[in-house]
Formats: C-alpha cells, sequence, structure tokens
C-alpha cells in the first residue's frame, strides 16, 4: 500500500503546493458556493489550499483508498467542479472516457479541471536527482488524454506549472 502524503517535503512541496495553489485559484474564481468532487484526494490538501480561499466551496475528496476517501462512491451526486490531479495518467483511454461522459450525464455545466504531468526531460531529471520515478505506472500520456478530453469537452485554459504540469479547465461540449 502506497504512503499517504500529508505534508509534501523540500523540493516536492514548492512543486506539488504551486499546482495545488493554481488549481484551488480556478476553483475560487470559477464558482461560488460550488461543490467540488477532488477525484484522486489523497490526503486532501486540495481542500486545505481552497478553504483559505473561500470556506463558501465544499470539496469532497474521493480516493480508491476507502481509508481517506470522504465518499463510497464518486457519481452518487452531481458536483459543480471535477477535479482530476496527477490521475488520468493512471487512467486507460477507455475508462477515461466512460469518467468523461458519466460527468456529462450528471451536470452538462461541470467544470472538469485536469492536472496533468508532462513526463518531459525536466520532470524525468527531477525524479533522478530526487531518487524517485512518479511516472512508472503511467498508462496514458498527457497528449492521449488530451485527445479524449477533446471529444467531450472544450479547453477553457491551460497553463504549465514549472514547465512539468500542466494545468487544463474544461467545459463540457
Amino acid at each position: 500500500m502506497n504512503k499517504i502524503v500529508t505534508e509534501y517535503k523540500f523540493p516536492q512541496k514548492i512543486y506539488f503546493n504551486a499546482i495545488l495553489k493554481k488549481i484551488a485559484k480556478i476553483i475560487t474564481t470559477n464558482r461560488k458556493n460550488a461543490t467540488v468532487l477532488d477525484y484522486g484526494c489523497g490526503a486532501g490538501l486540495l481542500k486545505k489550499f481552497v478553504k483559505e480561499i473561500d470556506s463558501s466551496i465544499n470539496v469532497i475528496g474521493y480516493d480508491i483508498d476507502p481509508n481517506i476517501s470522504e465518499i463510497g462512491s464518486p457519481f452518487s451526486r452531481p458536483y459543480d467542479i471535477y477535479v482530476f490531479n496527477h490521475v488520468l495518467m493512471y487512467i486507460n483511454k477507455k475508462e477515461i472516457l466512460i469518467l468523461i461522459k458519466k460527468i456529462k450525464s450528471m451536470n452538462k455545466k461541470a467544470l472538469i479541471i485536469i492536472g496533468a504531468g508532462k513526463q518531459n526531460y525536466l520532470s524525468k531529471f527531477g525524479s533522478i536527482i530526487l531518487n524517485q520515478n512518479a511516472h512508472d505506472k503511467t498508462i496514458s500520456s498527457l497528449e492521449s488524454q488530451i485527445k479524449i478530453i477533446k471529444t467531450q469537452a472544450n479547453i477553457v485554459s491551460r497553463e504549465n506549472i514549472y514547465l512539468m504540469t500542466e494545468i487544463i479547465s474544461c467545459k463540457l461540449k
């Protein structure tokens, strides 16, 4: 079983906190009093960053580890915003399409925010320096994720975090 990270250490803290703060900013800029599903929430650090900006937004964490998940099923109700931060890369293309279609059937006006590792030379260099391989279980590349997403949604914005992660905001078609 993977150890759940409750706080990142330097230098990962700078990188991952920048990603989470950017996603929190997108969430709090787009919708007030929103309900957010953090799909693959881990220890729930996104919830912490969102609450620091706007306490009216309710972030619900879902994870495949039932010990840290706040809900049993991610699709038991509709949400205003769905966040997939460094999650879709571990899901095959067919399952990504199924996820997006489920969201669309529940809330056609939902905003989808994706944090996707670029898996470029810079991130590979970082993994060597830190003696970690964060991408060894990757199934779907960033390019394949975007291709699938574009079949069901329009990309509203794309932003890079340290040239290693792309934050993509999408509205369903």
